[in-house]
């Protein structure tokens, strides 16, 4: 356990820096966008790739989550490694070239329909549809990559689309004076490239020879994929809806700083989301072990105290950050930006219930979780947005990731159980949520005296924890 644990440790280091070095680049067009192109920019630039990758989740047919599966499954279904890749590759092409046949044609229509009151974000919605096969190649060039541990290629890769992003915006916008098409342009193309980079470099595991045909291998891949291909819809659908409704109660000015504050909640989950890179292969790798839920619970008791106490810390710098990517007119950004982060801990805890669906090969629990919680996004939209405003479709994104963690958490561990105490775990987060609260409602220097009790109450906890998986000598040795 211990020698699994230091390399996970390691992992997730290596991908934070390969997470921090990609986004890199929104984290500089943001502020070129606002400076340069304004608000209105921001909302185009937000608004038509959050519809574009919402769609795109249906062109994957879940290929990749299910690819994943297949590939670490070594105990029950036994496929060749690398015809689980090409297969994987092979029928996402398929889907995308049947996408274009299909509904590019009627990409107007749609456009219409998504965006009823906005006639302006017609054309850029049908621009940004062009983003998708690029994003294929890559997304599944990097799966490929994080999968087989091949570190530095993940790494390069995302480097070098970051400096095709970030020169490439720069010199459209801030030299040759381009518009918010230009910068599509340029997001497309890094993205395009990128993804022809990193597939050709993975050709001999990709492009391998489908015969003889194995349709025990489609059939799996299909049956596991098609759910999750749902899954992955509901789960871009989420954070979409909220959008529609601040535009339908007519929050068109909040909007840019509301979009703010998720881009900024996002950035600043880089280290979550590296932490899942890493966990994903770790998991799946352990998942039928003996020990594997004893483990796995250990590490999620230690991320549930690291990261629910990240929050109040990071909150503390919320003024620098929010003035790096905008202006003093973003007053609602800093006051929206717990809420979020607040969200996507929940969300990270819920990954790791989800490891009973992978355990049973059943799919279907997280299509039925997502639709569960775009209903409750829904409702909460409706009843909180015309009260709160912003904030409204803010708690309501809190409250649906909430609500899906303990539904995950409780109907899964039949499958895997995840050995925690709720209470200890909801009394934590009530601690951390208190001490963000008082960033707001006293003198910074009583905030600071809580932080500072909070931390060290979880830096004890977190050297113990260290200290017994003999984590801590090895990170300073490292």
């Amino acid at each position: 356990m211990i020698i699994a644990l230091k390399s996970l440790f390691k992992d997730s280091v290596v991908y934070t820096i390969a997470n921090i070095i990609q986004k890199l680049a929104p984290l500089i067009v943001i502020p070129i966008v606002i400076k340069y192109l304004g608000n209105e920019a921001l909302k185009i630039y937000d608004l038509s790739f959050v519809y574009v990758y919402l769609f795109s989740a249906l062109v994957f047919l879940g290929l990749d989550s299910a690819a994943s599966a297949f590939y670490f499954d070594q105990k029950k279904k036994n496929f060749n490694k690398k015809q689980v890749l090409g297969y994987g590759f092979y029928f996402q092409l398929i889907s995308c070239i049947l996408y274009f046949l299909l509904i590019y044609p009627y990409r107007q229509e749609l456009a219409v329909l998504i965006f009823p009151n906005d006639p302006t974000m017609e054309k850029f919605w049908v621009m940004a549809l062009s983003i998708i096969p690029g994003y294929i190649m890559l997304s599944y060039g990097l799966n490929i990559a994080l999968w087989q541990k091949r570190k530095a290629l993940y790494v390069i890769t995302c480097f070098i689309q970051t400096i095709l992003t970030v020169a490439g915006v720069y010199a459209a916008v801030v030299i040759f004076k381009g518009t918010i098409s230009d910068v599509f342009y340029v997001l497309i193309g890094s993205m395009s490239i990128t993804g022809f980079f990193i597939i050709l470099y993975l050709r001999k595991e990709v492009f391998v020879n489908p015969f003889p045909f194995n349709s025990a291998l489609v059939k799996a891949l299909f049956l596991f994929g098609i759910p999750f291909a749902l899954t992955s819809f509901f789960r871009q659908l989420i954070p979409s809806i909220d959008r529609y409704f601040l535009l339908l109660n007519n929050y068109h000015q909040d909007l840019p700083e509301y979009i703010l504050s998720v881009k900024l909640a996002s950035f600043i989950n880089i280290g979550f989301t590296a932490f899942l890179l890493a966990f994903t292969p770790y998991s799946l790798n352990k998942i039928n072990d003996e020990d594997a839920e004893q483990e796995i619970s250990a590490i999620f008791r230690l991320v549930a105290v690291i990261t629910l106490s990240f929050v109040p810390l990071i909150l503390a710098f919320k003024d620098p950050i929010v003035a790096f990517f905008a202006n003093d007119s973003y007053v609602l950004t800093p006051k929206l930006l717990p809420i979020f982060l607040f969200g996507w801990v929940f969300d990270l805890f819920t990954n790791f219930a989800f490891l009973g669906v992978y355990k049973s090969h059943n799919s279907l629990f997280i299509l039925a979780l997502l639709i569960t919680g775009t209903v409750i996004i829904i409702i909460s939209n409706i009843l909180l947005i015309p009260v709160f405003g912003v904030f409204g479709a803010a708690i309501s994104f809190f409250i649906t990731k909430c609500c899906s963690f303990f539904v995950a958490f409780h109907y899964l561990k039949k499958h895997f159980k995840i050995h925690i105490s709720i209470f200890k775990l909801m009394i934590l987060f009530c601690m951390a949520a208190l001490c963000s609260y008082l960033l707001f409602a006293v003198n910074f220097y009583w905030f600071l005296l809580c932080l500072v009790s909070f931390l060290s109450f979880v830096g004890i906890y977190v050297y113990r924890t260290l200290q017994h998986y003999q984590l801590f000598t090895f990170s300073i040795k490292k």
